[in-house]
């Protein structure tokens, strides 16, 4: 199920950490994830996220602002 989150992103907004849930069973990535919504990766540090909680099945990891 894809998820329309452009209505809850505003890339213009100042941020310091996003939170990128993804399902590791899928082979799912924070990069992934990311670039499947149409959202920048440029400005997430996708290389350096933090494993944060894992919900049912699904992973939340922490990714920084670069």
């Amino acid at each position: 199920m894809k998820i329309d989150v452009k209505g809850h992103f505003i890339p213009l907004m100042a941020y310091y950490r996003a939170l990128v849930l993804m399902d590791p069973e899928n082979a799912q990535t924070p990069t992934s994830v990311l670039e499947e919504r149409d959202l920048d990766s440029v400005l997430v540090d996708v290389e350096a996220f933090r494993p944060v909680e894992i919900f049912n099945k699904n992973l939340a990891a922490e990714c920084s602002r670069k």
